[in-house]
């Protein structure tokens, strides 16, 4: 835990910390060469929240650099006083400094000058990205409310067969049956 207000070497600890977690990747990410830095969660929307309206800048992206100053006003003020701040949500107020010491050192070592937030969380994305890939099932459990039946569309497309010409065969199979 740090001190409160965090004193500069506890801080300097921490980034060091995280520094030393992400070097293994700066290759990586510089060979990347992104452009800008896109980022979900809280943290960041807080972060990107207090920077606007320190700034009065409502564009989408935030600097690197009024990011940086963002966090060195912040890393003075005790918690108390870091609640008091519009844009922070009080329930962040002990661990914003932690998150921005992670944003602050991925961006510089991708050499990122900018962030943009989206306003959804990986949770989210990985919802949509479900429904997306499994629309046709999805429909297929919402229209058919047999289960054995449903069984045997959902194998019909996920072997990608021809409906029509299965429904055909069944039909014949059956008249044969009888």
């Amino acid at each position: 835990p740090l001190s409160d207000p965090p004193k500069v070497d506890e801080l300097e600890r921490v980034e060091a910390f995280v520094k030393g977690i992400l070097d293994p990747l700066r290759d990586s990410l510089r060979a990347m060469n992104p452009a800008s830095l896109i980022g979900t969660s809280g943290t960041l929307l807080n972060l990107h929240a207090m920077t606007r309206l320190k700034t009065f800048d409502f564009l989408e992206n935030v600097s690197y650099e009024n990011l940086r100053k963002l966090y060195r006003e912040l890393a003075a003020l005790s918690i108390t006083e870091r609640n008091k701040r519009k844009g922070l949500d009080t329930k962040r107020a002990d661990m914003i400094l932690h998150g921005f010491i992670v944003l602050l050192a991925v961006m510089k070592m991708a050499n990122i000058k900018t962030l943009s937030v989206c306003d959804k969380g990986l949770r989210e994305g990985l919802l949509y990205d479900f429904v997306d890939k499994n629309r046709k099932m999805l429909q297929i459990e919402d229209e058919i409310e047999d289960i054995r039946r449903r069984s045997v569309m959902t194998l019909l497309h996920t072997c990608r067969a021809d409906k029509l010409h299965a429904e055909q065969t069944a039909k014949l199979s059956l008249q044969i049956f009888d």
